[in-house]
């Protein structure tokens, strides 16, 4: 009993020892300061950019953790032109799983990080045409050297669970030479936390993105998700369009948008995707000739694999559509949709498809295609895929459809049709 004693005791002893000297250890040892220059001339050699380090250092942390803690970061060009900053960014790096041969991190924390960029009418980023050289002799580089590379011994793994990145007050701003204004993505927090490479992630942001002159978008959002597979794609990828630029559109349509999401998705094999919350638009601006959108908004709540839907959809601020929907996917299918409206001009929904396209930058040619008339839709639509009810009327007066780049057109087009029915598909 007494040599038990003795043994605790002792291994009491080392381990406070062992606690102590690690703290010592990292102290003596974690002024990191004298590294900065070969940093910034390693930095300058690869990349050809230029770095600036106020502080760089190695604290201990209570939990056996080496603390690394970088202050007044800055990357700049040759001629001192600044790409990106930040005031502060640490990461916590566990002793103790070392010991066990498993590399892993616990924290990272950036605070106030900024990059700035510009993108020409090309949509070419310039940081991107800088580095392209410099990256292209680092990888020529790599493949020589790659049977000679022994990379970290069989004894270490790298955990798959990575640590919770957690930025705050970002900023970031392209100058867009096509619109010669500055479009800045800023907001207060940017976290992306229960990050393991073999599950998903969780991303939490909330911001702004908007120019001087005008707010194109307010975002709260919280998405849970699973990583998908990721397979090669067959398709051709030297396929090039026309580029459009997404801000100047955003300008040219009076684009506004405020979006909050709470959304959890997550795969089984049974039922596929499930997705958990809610999405709301809370306002889409878009105005271009006679169409406005104002007031336009969207509630969906999602639940497994059941999606509920209300929205209001503003052609001009005296047409509207108002549109319900019950969605059930998976095993079951069904849908029913209700959506009543007066009077719906039929140019108003290819303005709106032109707009959006735009805002995304896809290459499209709804600016060919000629419509006229109007739709009074008032009816419900049930399907499980399988069948279809429906009950309504949906009222087309003076249809026409023409395209510039065809000669032919349909005209004149007049109907009036009673959706009380029921068919079935197979």
């Amino acid at each position: 009993m007494k040599k038990l004693k003795k043994i605790s005791i002792i291994l009491v002893i080392i381990l406070i020892s062992l606690y102590a000297l690690f703290f010592v250890g990292v102290y003596i040892f974690g002024d990191l300061n004298k590294y900065i220059p070969q940093i910034q001339s390693l930095t300058k050699d690869m990349l050809g950019l230029d770095i600036d380090v106020k502080t760089a250092k190695l604290t201990p942390t209570p939990k056996v953790e080496i603390k690394l803690t970088v202050n007044d970061f800055n990357l700049k060009y040759p001629d001192s032109k600044k790409i990106a900053s930040f005031d502060e960014f640490s990461v916590k790096i566990p002793i103790l799983p070392i010991i066990i041969g498993n590399i892993k991190l616990s924290e990272i924390k950036i605070n106030s990080p900024q990059a700035d960029f510009s993108m020409n009418k090309k949509g070419e980023i310039d940081l991107v045409n800088y580095l392209t050289p410099y990256l292209e002799k680092m990888n020529n580089q790599s493949v020589e050297k790659e049977t000679k590379q022994q990379g970290l011994p069989k004894y270490f793994r790298i955990s798959t669970k990575m640590p919770d990145i957690k930025t705050s007050n970002y900023n970031i701003n392209l100058f867009d030479e096509t619109i010669n204004q500055t479009v800045s993505l800023k907001g207060e927090k940017l976290d992306i936390v229960k990050f393991d490479l073999s599950k998903g992630l969780k991303i939490i942001t909330k911001g702004q993105l908007a120019t001087s002159k005008q707010k194109f978008l307010n975002y709260d959002i919280a998405i849970e998700t699973f990583i998908p597979e990721m397979q090669e794609s067959q398709e051709n990828q030297n396929i090039q369009t026309a580029f459009i630029d997404p801000f100047k559109s955003m300008i040219d349509y009076n684009f506004y948008s405020d979006i909050f999401a709470d959304l959890k998705i997550t795969e089984n094999k049974a039922d596929g995707i499930n997705i958990k919350g809610d999405l709301n638009l809370k306002e889409l601006n878009l105005k271009y000739n006679t169409t406005n959108t104002k007031g336009t908004y969207a509630k969906l709540k999602f639940d497994k694999n059941t999606i509920d839907a209300v929205a209001d959809l503003f052609l001009t601020q005296k047409q509207k559509a108002s549109i319900n929907a019950d969605i059930k996917y998976g095993k079951k299918n069904n849908i029913e949709i209700d959506v009543k409206s007066e009077k719906l001009d039929l140019v108003h929904f290819v303005e709106i498809a032109q707009a959006l396209f735009d805002t995304l930058g896809i290459d499209n040619d709804f600016s060919l295609i000629n419509v006229k008339g109007y739709i009074s839709p008032n009816f419900n639509v049930k399907s499980d895929l399988k069948t279809l009810q429906s009950q309504g009327h949906i009222y087309l007066k003076d249809g026409l459809i023409t395209h510039k780049s065809f000669p032919a057109k349909i005209s004149e087009i007049t109907s009036e049709t009673e959706t009380s029915l029921r068919s079935r598909f197979f």
